[in-house]
């Protein structure tokens, strides 16, 4: 039986290096050919992140201050730093607007992977991506946190929910909006639904991919947690300005 798991294991090393010779792939971030065994992104690049280690304190970091005094959260934690054109906001921007959803549930087990060892999901209950509305997820196709959520998912093996906080009403884009403009734009922006009661006395990990002024989860959060006994923490891909 060993024999034949060595066999077949060599045989799809083999083919898996055939493909890769004849039907080359690019690193998303940087666009150098890919090896084997490397995922959407090269090693280069994938060591280039930079990270924010709030994993390893996730009560103690400047992501979780952010979200202090707004919302009631247990931890919260980004994987890396968000810069203007880094190779993380290339690879970002290709998920989010360009239709490479694939490489969403790619980063979300790269992260999940390097994130598992420290213990951050060991209490969680469920994983939560935030919702779009309705109209942005009919045009886009996907919803880029749901991917990365079950990125995540396939690692921690958590179970996701998508339904129980919805977004009501399609908010305006907040990239170049001043910190006051972007909480008004997302105030009563979602919704519990009535799937949020079967997680009271639950903890749930809400998944997002850059949190940048916290509005947005904020809002969100409080949404979920009104008149719910939920616990709640967060898990972004990255954070600006933290």
């Amino acid at each position: 039986m060993g024999v034949v798991f060595y066999y077949c294991k060599m045989t799809k090393t083999i083919l898996t290096q055939l493909a890769d010779f004849f039907f080359p792939r690019y690193c998303k971030g940087c666009g150098n050919r890919l090896y084997s065994g490397e995922k959407e992104l090269c090693i280069h690049c994938l060591f280039d992140f930079p990270r924010t280690r709030f994993w390893l304190s996730p009560y103690d970091n400047a992501m979780r201050n952010k979200l202090l005094g707004y919302v009631n959260i247990d931890k919260a934690a980004a994987w890396c730093y968000y810069h203007k054109k880094s190779t993380l906001s290339t690879v970002v921007k290709e998920f989010k607007y360009h239709h490479k959803f694939y490489t969403a549930e790619t980063l979300g087990r790269m992260m999940a992977q390097e994130i598992f060892p420290s213990g951050f999901f060991n209490d969680i209950d469920y994983l939560i991506p935030m919702p779009l509305h309705p109209k942005k997820l009919a045009k886009r196709g996907y919803n880029q946190s749901e991917l990365l959520a079950l990125g995540v998912s396939h690692v921690t093996g958590i179970p996701i929910v998508v339904h129980a906080v919805e977004r009501i009403r399609n908010t305006n884009a907040q990239a170049l909006m001043l910190y006051e403009d972007r909480m008004s734009n997302v105030r009563d922006a979602f919704s519990a639904t009535p799937l949020a009661k079967k997680l009271i006395g639950k903890h749930c990990l809400f998944i997002d991919d850059v949190v940048t002024s916290a509005s947005t989860i904020k809002e969100c959060i409080q949404a979920l947690q009104q008149d719910n006994d939920i616990s709640v923490s967060v898990l972004s891909l990255s954070a600006v300005n933290i």
